[in-house]
């Protein structure tokens, strides 16, 4: 009878414990921090949840989200974080940009980036369809990421398909026909006349397209050597001298953007000498 009574009795203080004071306290708290919150007085109700044992709040998604959005008011960026991806199935657009934003303050790029992507098109509606593919691409760039190819293609201005390009380039080089990466990269200078993997790859192009061809020739003509083929060899040395030409432009504007590089001056000098411009040639080689 004696045991009972004092297991009577300590049930009922666990009763008045778990009605009483302190749980009223908490309730009070959390009614008056919401109100501040519904006032639009963040910092007072940030203070008020704080009070409050929020970590045994598991199940409580509107908490978590009046904490977070306090937070991020208060420029407190790391409870944003902290409560924000509490939230559970968060639809709430205002909260994933709040959440963006704090990671961004924060330094969790990856984090951010990962909430654009499984929301794209609201990011795109808030910030701007090119700004948000900039800060997709620069992530991407950053991690030697394929998908910078896709923001290549879906770029609208030239300062963002610059800043793709040579990653772009890169992936697509080996598996596209020569004749569309001439087109890719001549139109990467209409966006950029300094782009120089697209400068390289067109002047290189140009060579080699210009040696082959003379190589041809010069063995032709060289089987047979006589008035009538030396005037056929005049001809289609003249036919190649284009290939040349756009070549040693494309050559001589690397030149200026990578003076110190010594395959260009290479390219250079045997391309001065297919156009019987050997001063030019004999000076380069003293830099060699």
């Amino acid at each position: 009878m004696k045991l009972q009574q004092i297991l009577i009795s300590a049930l009922g203080g666990m009763i008045v414990f778990a009605c009483g004071p302190s749980k009223n306290l908490s309730l009070q708290q959390r009614a008056e921090g919401d109100a501040l919150f519904a006032q639009g007085n963040y910092a007072a109700a940030l203070e008020k949840y704080k009070l409050l044992n929020l970590e045994t709040h598991t199940f409580d998604s509107t908490l978590f989200r009046n904490v977070a959005v306090s937070a991020y008011k208060t420029a407190d960026y790391n409870m944003a974080c902290q409560y924000g991806t509490k939230v559970k199935h968060n639809s709430d657009n205002e909260l994933t940009f709040i959440l963006y934003e704090s990671q961004d303050s924060v330094g969790q790029p990856d984090n951010a980036v990962f909430l654009i992507e499984e929301n794209q098109p609201i990011f795109e509606e808030k910030y701007g369809k090119q700004t948000i593919l900039t800060r997709l691409a620069n992530h991407y760039i950053d991690h030697k990421d394929a998908k910078i190819a896709d923001i290549y293609t879906q770029a609208e201005t030239p300062e963002l398909r610059s800043l793709c390009f040579d990653h772009y380039f890169k992936q697509i080089k080996d598996s596209t026909a020569e004749k569309d990466l001439m087109a890719i990269c001549r139109k990467a200078l209409k966006d950029n006349p300094d782009q120089i993997k697209a400068i390289d790859y067109i002047a290189v192009s140009l060579y080699n397209t210009g040696e082959s061809r003379y190589n041809a020739v010069m063995s032709e003509y060289n089987k047979n050597k006589n008035a009538t083929t030396y005037a056929y060899l005049r001809r289609d040395l003249k036919r190649i001298t284009p290939f040349y030409t756009e070549a040693k432009t494309h050559f001589e504007h690397l030149r200026k953007l990578a003076p110190d590089e010594k395959n260009y001056i290479k390219y250079l000098i045997n391309i001065y000498n297919r156009l019987d411009q050997g001063d030019k040639s004999k000076a380069l080689r003293k830099l060699l």
